[in-house]
């Protein structure tokens, strides 16, 4: 790994929007070898990155976030008028692992929120604490590379 001398910082070979994009694809991909076919919408689609379709069910629509890892208090956000029906949480750059995956429920996101007040003006939800809840609920799935 490359990292900023002085600092002891790892360097990124990729811009934000280039993280976006390859784990959005990393999340199709993965669903996909689960036997759940999944591909990533075009840039700038409304509301959600990836759809994914149970062989045996109607099509599911993913978000997708992702961030490094950090120590301590970790924050995703999403909008509160994004329409999706699951949650895929990205996480690079663990000490665990390389990176993990976690795929939560919308309505389990939404229960473990901490959201604006009514009258900002954008109104958002941040999953807060989600790295404690999220490893130790059996309402998410998680995939470790």
């Amino acid at each position: 790994m490359t990292t900023i001398a002085a600092e002891k910082i790892p360097l990124r070979l990729y811009t934000s929007k280039q993280m976006g994009d390859a784990c959005e694809m990393m999340v199709a991909a993965e669903l996909t070898l689960a036997g759940i076919p999944a591909l990533k919408v075009p840039d700038n689609w409304p509301h959600y990155d990836v759809v994914a379709q149970p062989r045996d069910g109607r099509p599911q629509r993913i978000s997708v976030k992702s961030r490094t890892y950090k120590r301590g208090p970790a924050y995703v956000g999403y909008l509160d008028y994004d329409q999706f029906d699951w949650l895929a949480i990205v996480l690079l750059a663990c000490p665990e692992a390389d990176r993990q995956i976690y795929v939560v429920p919308r309505e389990v996101a939404d229960q473990h929120a901490r959201r604006d007040k009514p009258t900002s003006k954008t109104p958002q939800s941040d999953i807060s604490g989600w790295t404690r809840w999220l490893q130790s609920s059996p309402d998410t799935g998680a995939i470790s590379s």
